[in-house]
């Protein structure tokens, strides 16, 4: 096999993240790299993880297994192993940890390389252009066709082939066979609207309702599932700041009121104490990003796709439609918001993420005797609606002083999630339970209805140390 003349990396190892994950995912499974025959050595920018692969490859070209010693004796073979630190430097690079999945790194490598064709054909070009006898238009001919072989050879390697997506189809079937019964897929942590609603990869959603009914407490409810679940998800909004977000997670998670954080009334209290110090350290160790502030449009995109790519999120939420800038599409902000709506539910299917947008509805739902919202309540034009794979409705009796409902039972501390759109499935009404001190939903149970509205404990506010960063659009990671 041809070697590759070592160059000194810009980066550290470390920094080399997905080249550094598909070694690790090639040595510890010796089929993984038949899922990535389009990747060579020479994609690879960091010269030892280019000689590991390159030795990875030549066991794979004569037919052996790709593990440790296999790879070594390869390395030694090639007279590459001193250049890597001799047997102890390979040690210390496969007892690494890797970042990410086989293919998004793979995906992530060959964008990295493009770039890079990119760069020396701008040089090319650059260091050309003062010769006037040059053929210009041969020159930029055979520039244009290596773009398109670039472009085309990493279009093509991250398509997933039909045998990992009849995989993939598979792995998903078995995961709601093996979790039958319980919630199969938490979203909101409301078993009967997650197995509905099934709001995995490639979905654009609309949580809608009127003002007050609990769209900013439905998003809380949302990241509170994530926190328990181990998964990143990134929080924008645009009318609530990074520390009223963050005082709805710890007040969720600790069952402190929000008011009683505020005001720091558990500080007299050592058990109370700890649970907001409890709370705190989960969100901190959790995969939480929240950002307040100014968004645009394209400001919005680039957002998800760079956090998407560099941090694995895969489920966005953004807290509100209206308040996103859309003038960078259209000068007319309906038609804007058309257009981000539709671009949003391509990249979702694109990317393989959930958006969640939350949206404003009209004032006709108020003069209907229920108080309860459809579909054709839904602010902007129809591009908005139509482009939502999912559409939530959040009602509350009790907000539009509807005390009692036809039975004669209290409607205090209760609502209503409607999916009035689901792509995936059928329309569903769940009745719930809306704690407001907490800022959360809950699925509720049959006797819930019977009881008082539940009250909670007191207290705690909030510390300067518990925000990393300003809100006005930076990032505050967790």
């Amino acid at each position: 096999m041809k070697q590759i003349e070592p160059q000194t990396p810009s980066q550290s190892i470390n920094d080399n993240r997905a080249e550094l994950t598909v070694v690790l995912h090639v040595l510890s499974n010796e089929r993984a790299i038949y899922e990535i025959p389009r990747l060579l050595p020479e994609h690879f920018e960091h010269w030892v993880l280019r000689y590991v692969y390159q030795a990875c490859k030549a066991v794979e070209e004569r037919g052996g297994v790709i593990e440790p010693l296999t790879v070594l004796n390869q390395l030694e073979k090639d007279g590459t192993l001193g250049m890597i630190g001799g047997s102890e430097g390979f040690k210390n690079l496969y007892t690494r940890r890797g970042w990410g999945s086989l293919k998004e790194s793979e995906a992530a490598i060959l964008e990295k390389w493009q770039r890079r064709q990119l760069m020396e054909i701008g040089a090319k070009i650059n260091a050309e252009a003062p010769q006037s006898e040059i053929d210009v238009d041969g020159t930029i001919s055979a520039i244009a066709t290596k773009l398109d072989h670039v472009a085309n050879y990493v279009s093509e390697a991250k398509v997933m082939t039909l045998e990992q997506q009849m995989q993939g189809f598979t792995d998903y079937v078995q995961s709601r066979y093996d979790t039958q019964g319980l919630n199969a897929m938490p979203f909101t942590s409301m078993q009967a609207l997650d197995n509905n609603a099934d709001m995995t990869g490639g979905n654009l959603a609309i949580v809608s309702g009127l003002p007050g009914t609990g769209k900013s407490a439905f998003f809380n409810t949302v990241v509170n599932t994530f926190i328990d679940t181990g998964r990143a998800i990134d929080m924008w909004s645009g009318e609530n700041s990074v520390r009223q977000q963050l005082t709805r997670l710890i007040a969720a998670r600790s069952g402190i009121s929000g008011t009683d954080l505020k005001i720091g009334k558990h500080l007299p209290h050592p058990d109370l104490v700890a649970k907001v110090e409890a709370a705190k350290q989960e969100i901190l160790q959790s995969g939480v990003i929240l950002t307040a502030g100014s968004m645009t449009a394209q400001g919005m995109i680039s957002r998800v796709n760079y956090l998407h790519n560099t941090k694995g999120v895969d489920t966005f939420l953004f807290d509100r439609l209206e308040l996103i800038d859309t003038s960078d599409l259209h000068r007319d902000s309906e038609t804007g918001k058309g257009l981000l709506m539709a671009r949003l539910r391509t990249m979702a299917v694109d990317l393989d993420i959930s958006i969640v947008m939350a949206c404003q509805l009209r004032k006709s739902a108020e003069d209907r005797p229920n108080h309860e919202p459809e579909l054709q309540d839904l602010k902007g034009n129809s591009a908005v609606g139509d482009s939502a794979t999912h559409v939530f409705m959040l009602t509350r009796p009790e907000h539009h002083g509807v005390l009692e409902d036809k039975q004669g039972r209290s409607t205090k501390g209760r609502g209503k999630v409607m999916l009035l759109k689901n792509t995936e499935g059928e329309p569903i009404d769940v009745e719930c339970r809306f704690d407001g001190a907490l800022s959360l939903w809950h699925e509720a149970e049959d006797d819930d209805f019977d009881l008082p509205a539940a009250t909670f404990p007191t207290p705690q506010p909030y510390g300067s140390n518990t925000i990393a960063g300003q809100s006005g659009g930076d990032f505050v990671e967790f």
